[in-house]
């Protein structure tokens, strides 16, 4: 099979293309974080350049789009840069897919769902709270709408060990603090997440590739409050916790991955604790101070006007 991933020099793009053996794997990146790795097929490109989409999409069957401005803060650097690649740049992979007969996996969040205190399923009331999460509810609605071919993950927030590191995703940036500076602190607490291991991200997508199935999933490994979270790194890793009642963040909402589990066979594998000790590991030898970890950080850093 001809898969083409989109961002895939990326945090969950890295470890994808490193699962992907026996098939043939282009990555389409414009490597803002790292430098390519060997025996990968690269496209050097941007998916705003049209031209560029429709000819890297010819050829492929499957197109696993994952580039993007991740996450709050960085999309909040540059209003219109984020609005043109999350949002505007969706209709030049919809018309290279269809165009080429590929089927498109879309890497959506369960940002979308903002907060909200049911547990929510797919058709749920979406609420999102941030413009990261607008331009993947406004992507989604013109994937439903134009694409012929498509499926749609809705994924937990993402944690662990990558090659492309990341220390701005809740759970890697505190175990990243446990391990340095032994102790961290929680906003909140109460706020429910979802939350998905990246390889268990990873295996979703593989295994969507030679699915047949059309439609929108939740995707993640479990729902656990933050407070509870804090509290289990602190046991793997040691270290004080602390409590800041102030809530900056007000995303608060849990899902069902029931309709994954039945339709796509989605069955996460990783342990936590497991997790945890890995990244201790990962985490321990980097300084987890360099911007090139945190997605906000290091596009401030190279200018994200000129993205």
């Amino acid at each position: 099979m001809k898969i083409l991933i989109t961002g895939g020099a990326g945090y969950l793009g890295s470890v994808l293309s490193g699962k992907l053996e026996g098939h043939d794997v282009t990555i389409f990146d414009k490597l803002m974080y790292r430098e390519p790795s060997k025996g990968i097929n690269y496209y050097i490109g941007d998916i705003r350049n049209k031209d560029a989409v429709l000819d890297v999409v010819k050829g492929h069957d499957v197109v696993i789009h994952l580039a993007a401005i991740v996450g709050d803060e960085a999309c909040a650097l540059n209003k219109q840069v984020s609005n043109d690649i999350n949002y505007n740049a969706m209709n030049n992979i919809i018309e290279a897919c269809n165009a080429h007969g590929a089927r498109l996996l879309y890497a959506s969040s369960c940002s979308v769902y903002g907060a909200n205190t049911d547990h929510l399923h797919e058709g749920s009331y979406l609420n999102p709270l941030s413009l990261y999460a607008i331009n993947k509810m406004q992507a989604e609605e013109l994937i439903v709408r134009d694409c012929k071919y498509y499926l749609i993950f809705r994924m937990g927030t993402l944690f662990g060990a990558s090659p492309r590191m990341r220390l701005d995703l809740v759970i890697n940036l505190l175990t990243a603090r446990a391990v340095h500076e032994g102790w961290f602190t929680i906003h909140g607490g109460e706020q429910w997440r979802p939350f998905l291991h990246v390889e268990d991200a990873a295996d979703a997508f593989i295994n969507a590739c030679s699915s047949d199935k059309i439609g929108i999933y939740n995707i993640a490994s479990f729902n656990e409050k933050l407070i509870d979270v804090g509290k289990n790194i602190i046991e793997i890793t040691g270290g004080e916790l602390n409590i800041d009642k102030t809530v900056s963040d007000k995303r608060d909402y849990k899902v069902s991955w029931d309709k994954a589990e039945k339709d796509l066979y989605f069955d996460p594998k990783v342990d936590f604790r497991a997790s945890i000790e890995n990244m201790m590991s990962v985490v321990e030898n980097i300084n987890r101070r360099n911007p090139v970890y945190y997605n906000h950080d290091w596009l401030a850093m190279k200018r994200i006007d000129i993205v």
